[in-house]
């Protein structure tokens, strides 16, 4: 009697215990892709008390999130305008990222959402951006650079020259259309050392410069610069 009459003491003492706190992720309800200069709506409902709410992304097959969101929310309905950056002000590349929602109480994770998004954009791979190659006329290398797009966008490959357009004008070296796709997409510039009109290239210094541009939408024009190029043609 006395072991039972200490417990009912002890359950009246603490009382219930707390109730869950629990995260319902509204928006994005799929995959959702951000636009050059456009935003991402996302939107939550907490219940069963205030929590801190994390939102990271982690690029497909990656493993180093990146944070977009850290703050202290309370119970209720909640919503997050997100342009792009990171919680330090940096632009996210562009990639496919599995976005996760997670409620922190105490310091301890609890209810957690996951989704996925994709930062629309292009990137040079080769040459990489404050990346150098030298291609000598008698041995020509592909460019390459990454698409990270769902829809149909138009590519303007250029050698922005370093002598400056006084000098040499800029030169387009590859036009194509490219179909949407849901992963990054590796893609190929052949370079011959002559233009899309089959005019030799002078030998100098470029800047490999990407154009994008979707006739539908005006807002995904962008510019995506890479690295340098020294041209050395065969003599």
């Amino acid at each position: 009697m006395k072991y039972l009459a200490a417990t009912l003491l002890l359950v009246a003492a603490c009382g219930e215990e707390p109730a869950e706190i629990e995260l319902s992720f509204e928006e994005p309800a799929s995959t959702v892709e951000l636009l050059p200069d456009g935003e991402v709506e996302m939107a939550w409902t907490i219940t069963g008390g205030d929590a801190e709410l994390v939102i990271t992304l982690t690029e497909l097959n990656g493993d180093d999130p990146i944070t977009i969101y850290d703050d202290n929310e309370v119970e209720g309905p909640g919503g997050f305008t997100w342009d792009g950056d990171d919680v330090g002000g940096a632009l996210v590349p562009p990639a496919v990222y599995d976005l996760e929602a997670t409620l922190f109480v105490d310091g301890e994770p609890g209810d957690f959402a996951v989704r996925n998004l994709s930062v629309h954009g292009v990137y040079v791979t080769s040459p990489a951006p404050d990346d150098e190659v030298t291609i000598p006329g008698s041995m020509l290398e592909d460019l390459h650079y990454v698409t990270v797009s769902q829809r149909v966008i138009h590519l303007r490959t250029r050698l922005v020259p370093a002598a400056g357009p006084e000098i040499l004008p800029e030169i387009l070296i590859d036009d194509r259309t490219i179909p949407g796709e849901f992963v990054p997409f590796e893609r190929d510039v052949n370079f011959a050392g002559v233009d899309v009109d089959g005019n030799p290239i002078p030998a100098s210094d470029y800047t490999v410069v990407v154009d994008a541009t979707d006739d539908d939408d005006p807002s995904l024009v962008y510019r995506a610069t890479g690295g340098v190029l020294h041209w050395l043609p065969a003599q």
